[in-house]
């Protein structure tokens, strides 16, 4: 690694030992539950989820944590009937929020029967370990965490029961650990006017390459930023340097920086050392040295320009011939030759607003989440930004309806409020689930029998749901119809067919229903030149049949799809002739469904 990694590498270690993901910060959250019990009825039993979740963390660093669970009991919840023992499972549904994706889990938990003290209250509890999270982007990462399916197992002499307990709405942010934005690396060359010892003035080229941040936090300290410098002496510099028979440059510097913010203008200094280089014979030579600026904290809301100043060069030359003497300090002062833009980076504090209150649910649909807040005491708020995965949207008033999602599904919303600048406060979030689709529809079309060339008549209704994760199921019922054929090009016969109720299972994704449906059919009976004859009524068979088509859920849509109709059996003596006629593959068939009138 070069002097500019390591120096990137260490101000990384600097700043974040002492809040890296080693320094986890106990956080915890109180989410209740409805249990219920003998003779005391139901209570609210109180349930702790916990965890040691870093705050910050660097890009590329692992965050790795455990979570806790415990579950509370008061005296009043035990009763006067103590029970012997308590335990229990649990659920931990984890939800990691990543500026870059979701993630979600689910994770058991096992409450170990513990006994039950004499008198007072008492906990069970669990630990699990969440999933590794590695830091791929800036941003922050979210850990939410809510408690569900909670079943108590209460014993007391060998007897007891086992109660389920059900969740009640509950706040689910664990934890957040913040991924500061890389500092971006800043280069800015200047001529400066050095003065040498023995020649003078010197126009010598000084870059300097920072990684400064483009945005900054208000009140937190920022760095400290590594510096690294390059300084190009003249050959005129060199003659004079070996004139005195130097062979070696060693040295520091202190480069001066001006602070500029809103509030004022205030000078600091990065200290650099230099890394001892060889001077030639003759030539112009470059040394480069690294180091670091010290951290740096705005105070005001705006933007803080960093701008380089006149610096001093603190130079050590050695001596091509070995000396008991250590080299001379000679400090150079060098100057910025005017005519030169010296800025060397902008860094950009957001403005302080505070984030919405009270976020809530107020309606849901099985696309939309009706959501309401109030805004922040004590800030001048122009706007807020609602945003769910891909969707971002900016409103005016405290409410908001988010369209377009997924049904039956959990749906994690973050509010921000923006000021009159654009700047955004920390976000209000709140997870909602929307409600599952149920939609009904007509059906109509017809069937063609590819063995008789007979054309079907089909009509009936389809009573769908639309699910989580795109998935799709259906109720389908198809009338009785009447089957039309011509036997041996004169003979009309007539065959009764009947359906038996179907269930349909697939998925819409991306505007393509993809099912599977098995459809139970029956020929009871046949009319041959108006004389009907009867059939046993199992004469049927199960037809399997396979639909991909788009599929409109709101407006319907016409499907259609091919198969196979297998033999016919339990017709009897007919049952070859009706298979002659009606099985085989090749089968076609195309439905309109139309949604029902409400």
């Amino acid at each position: 690694m070069n002097r500019r990694g390591t120096a990137a590498l260490l101000a990384l270690l600097m700043v974040f030992a002492a809040i890296g993901p080693a320094a986890a910060e106990p956080v915890s959250l109180t989410q209740n539950h409805r249990c219920a019990f003998p003779l005391i009825g139901e209570r609210t039993v109180p349930v702790i989820v916990s965890g040691d979740i870093p705050a910050y963390a660097a890009i590329g660093d692992t965050v790795e944590t455990y979570v806790g669970i415990g579950v509370r009991f008061t005296e009043a919840d035990l009763g006067f009937h103590r029970p012997d023992t308590i335990g229990g499972t649990a659920r931990l549904e984890v939800t990691i929020d990543k500026p870059d994706g979701d993630h979600v889990v689910t994770l058991p938990v096992d409450l170990a029967d513990r006994d039950v003290p004499q008198s007072g209250g008492f906990t069970i509890h669990d630990s699990v370990r969440l999933p590794a999270v590695t830091v791929t982007a800036p941003g922050e990462i979210r850990f939410h965490v809510r408690s569900a399916d909670l079943v108590l197992r209460v014993r007391k002499g060998g007897e007891g029961y086992d109660s389920a307990c059900s969740a009640e709405p509950a706040d689910t942010l664990l934890g957040t650990v913040r991924a500061p934005t890389p500092a971006v690396p800043v280069t800015r060359t200047l001529d400066h006017e050095c003065a040498l010892p023995l020649i003078g003035n010197q126009r010598l080229a000084i870059t300097v390459v920072a990684e400064i941040p483009g945005t900054a936090p208000r009140g937190e300290p920022v760095g400290p930023l590594p510096f690294t410098v390059r300084v190009e002496f003249t050959e005129q510099a060199t003659q004079a340097f070996r004139l005195v028979g130097a062979g070696w440059f060693r040295g520091t510097a202190d480069m001066a920086v001006d602070i500029q913010t809103p509030a004022g203008v205030r000078r600091t200094t990065a200290a650099i050392r230099f890394v001892e280089t060889a001077i030639p014979e003759s030539g112009r030579f470059t040394v480069e040295g690294t180091g670091w600026h010290p951290p740096v904290t705005f105070t005001d809301a705006g933007v803080n320009r960093l701008v380089l100043a006149d610096s001093t060069i603190h130079m050590r030359l050695r001596s091509v011939n070995p000396s008991p003497d250590p080299p001379e300090t000679v400090p150079v002062t060098c100057r910025i030759v005017p005519g030169q833009d010296p800025l060397l980076a902008e860094v950009v504090t957001p403005g302080e607003v505070g984030p919405p209150v009270d976020l809530t649910v107020v309606a849901t649909t099985h696309d939309s989440v009706h959501l309401a807040w109030k805004p922040p005491a004590g800030s001048e708020v122009a706007g807020y930004r609602v945003s769910t995965g891909d969707q971002v949207s900016d409103v005016e008033d405290a409410e908001a309806v988010v369209r377009g999602l997924a049904p039956d599904t959990d749906h994690t919303i973050r509010v921000v409020s923006l000021d009159a600048e654009g700047n955004a406060s920390e976000p209000a979030q709140i997870t909602a689930r929307t409600r599952k689709a149920e939609i009904a529809y007509t059906l109509s079309g017809e069937t063609t029998i590819k063995a008789s060339r007979a054309t079907v008549p089909l009509t009936g209704r389809v009573d769908a749901t639309l699910g989580a994760a795109d998935t799709y199921t259906a109720d389908v019922t198809l009338d009785p119809t009447t089957a039309r054929l011509t036997v041996l090009g004169v003979l009309p016969v007539e065959a009764d067919v009947v359906f038996m109720p179907a269930t349909s299972a697939g998925g819409l994704a991306d505007g393509t229903l993809t099912t599977r449906t098995s459809v139970g059919v029956t020929v009871p009976g046949l009319t041959v030149l108006g004389f009907p004859i009867a059939l046993h009524p199992a004469c049927g068979t199960i037809v399997d049949l396979a639909v991909s088509a788009p599929f409109d859920p709101a407006a319907g849509s016409v499907l259609t799809g091919g198969y196979t109709l297998p033999p016919l059996t339990g017709c009897g003596r007919l049952t070859d002739l009706v298979n002659h006629f009606a099985a085989g593959p090749g089968n076609t068939v195309s439905v309109t469904l139309s949604p029902a009138a409400s």
